[in-house]
């Protein structure tokens, strides 16, 4: 990417972040509550739903490019994959990750740490549904998303000595991934989620 095209991207990023962390501050309104948590749980379970389909998407592109089904002449795989880059970069814009950012936003903020929880177990239950209730398979199938995440958790943990509200929601966080997840994605990820704490 060249630095116009980084720097339009970042534009994205923060006004979508922004714009997540608007809806989710509408929420803990006292005022705006009844009107906007129907709203808001539908819009972060649709962002979870579309990060799960790109999640899905590139596991199989994954396969239709190590022998699995779809695969095709060394050619014709080339152009097909200089087409898919092409379109990656234009998905470029606005990536639906940028949830996780303003989820932690919430969960660092003074008023809005109810409504971060309420964003995570939204998640957790909108990727519950397109798994027919396996915690096994949500784990596994949204692994991008809760990994990034745990990430951006433990990061909290880490950058915010001086900012207690920041480490306190970073915990919370991944108090709330440990609690809900799968075991097995649980024991993958507790010595990293140790060395944060």
């Amino acid at each position: 990417l060249s630095a116009v095209e980084k720097e339009l991207l970042e534009a994205q990023h923060y006004s979508l972040r922004r714009l997540i962390y608007g809806v989710m501050l509408a929420t803990a309104d006292n005022e705006l509550h009844a009107e906007s948590k129907d709203f808001t749980q539908g819009f972060i379970e649709h962002l979870t739903l579309v990060i799960l389909h790109q999640n899905l998407k590139k596991s199989d592109d994954i396969n239709c490019n190590y022998g699995g089904f779809g695969t095709t002449s060394s050619t014709h795989s080339s152009t097909n994959n200089a087409k898919r880059r092409k379109k990656l970069m234009l998905m470029a814009a606005a990536d639906p990750l940028t949830l996780c950012d303003a989820i932690m936003d919430a969960l660092s903020s003074k008023d809005n740490i109810e409504v971060g929880l309420f964003a995570l177990k939204w998640s957790i239950d909108a990727t519950l549904q397109c798994c027919n209730g396996s915690i096994e398979l949500a784990s596994m199938q949204n692994n991008i998303m809760w990994e990034t995440l745990m990430n951006i958790f433990c990061h909290g943990c880490q950058a915010s000595r001086s900012n207690w509200r920041t480490t306190m929601g970073a915990c919370l966080g991944i108090k709330h991934l440990i609690n809900t997840l799968s075991y097995d994605w649980v024991r993958q990820h507790e010595v990293i989620a140790m060395k944060a704490l």
